[in-house]
């Protein structure tokens, strides 16, 4: 016998003692239809439920630059292959279908202000039980995640339709059934995969505001309807990117200048000098963030549990600098300054929401 096979043995072994009461129980339980689905699902292919009930917005659906990077990718003989685009008159927009995913292409003009953040819409009649759970929010697009305590995720997203952007629902095609569809007024579909325990989408296009809305999860056509119908927007003005602070500030240091728009960035300087450069942005297709690496020595760190990098510079006259990503707030962060490294992880731990924007 293996050491594997013995360890598993004993782990066995030692379930069966300490849940002895609970698998000797023999009360019959009235499961629901949806949970008997469930089970039948997770049964049948354990990891690929899993994968369907924590998999991101990014995974599910594709948005912009990177359906036209895959597009792209694609041979001659693949694009034979799709069915023939459904188009729509005024804005321009197709629907194209693959084995693996649905795409819609957008072809409308590009706004005044391609930087500029979308209004603030919301699902009112949101089902009950389901808390916030991860935003992500660029300009243009944003996607808002929910999720219960069995841990089924909702997605609700919207995006300005405009040339170059895109949608992307990525799953089997095959066996799909679609729903014709009207929320308000704007023609949508509703997209039921094959499938056990159905991950459904909706998706509606608004011609009037140039938005394309979608709602996904672990609904029926009827619950994403009525969800779908009950969005409103909740505000005149964009959402703006939300407002950090550093609350372990070293003293000393005063605010020299600001600039908030598509990604925020801070300065400081103290009585000798010295500067401290706090940034952060949104992470979408051609944004970037840079940091010297000469005469430096970089290593892995975790800020609140997020991956990041610590840049210690080995010269005396330049700065040492601090990098994570948050992927649940879809935020890369930057610290920069004369400091060691501990007093920057410790500022980088610091950073939170302002009061306000909380």
């Amino acid at each position: 016998m293996t050491e594997d096979a013995m360890l598993r043995d004993i782990l066995l072994d030692a379930a069966a003692d300490e849940f002895a009461a609970e698998l000797n129980d023999t009360t019959s339980i009235d499961a629901s239809p949806r949970l008997r689905r469930q089970m039948t699902a997770m049964l049948s292919d354990p990891q690929g439920w899993v994968k369907r009930k924590r998999r991101p917005v990014w995974k599910r659906i594709a948005r912009a630059a990177a359906v036209i990077v895959l597009t792209c990718a694609l041979s001659l003989g693949a694009l034979m292959a799709v069915s023939p685009a459904v188009r729509a008159g005024i804005i321009n927009w197709a629907i194209e279908w693959y084995d693996t995913q649905i795409v819609y292409r957008f072809s409308g003009a590009q706004a005044d202000d391609p930087g500029a953040y979308l209004p603030k819409y919301e699902v009112t009649m949101m089902p009950e039980g389901y808390e916030p759970y991860g935003e992500y929010i660029i300009p243009g697009s944003c996607d808002f995640g929910y999720v219960n305590d069995d841990g089924e995720l909702l997605w609700f997203g919207y995006q300005r339709m405009t040339q170059g952007s895109a949608l992307a629902i990525q799953e089997d095609t095959e066996g799909m059934t679609v729903y014709e569809v009207t929320v308000n007024g704007c023609k949508g579909k509703v997209y039921c995969p094959r499938d056990t325990d159905p991950n459904n989408i909706i998706v509606w296009i608004d011609e009037k505001n140039n938005l394309e809305f979608d709602i996904s999860g672990f609904f029926g056509k009827d619950e994403l309807l009525t969800m779908a119908q009950s969005v409103t927007q909740t505000g005149g003005g964009e959402i703006a990117l939300p407002k950090y602070e550093i609350t372990a500030m070293p003293e000393g240091y005063a605010l020299l200048e600001e600039s908030h728009a598509a990604e925020h960035s801070e300065r400081y300087r103290n009585d000798d000098g010295d500067y401290l450069w706090f940034e952060y942005q949104p992470m979408m297709q051609g944004a970037a963030m840079s940091v010297s690496t000469k005469d430096v020595v970089v290593s892995e760190v975790k800020v609140n549990g997020c991956p990041g990098q610590l840049f210690h510079s080995l010269d005396k006259d330049m700065s040492s600098a601090i990098v994570w990503i948050d992927e649940k707030c879809n935020l890369k962060f930057l610290l920069d300054g004369f400091f060691s490294d501990q007093e920057l992880l410790r500022m980088a731990e610091s950073v939170s929401l302002c009061e306000t924007a909380k």
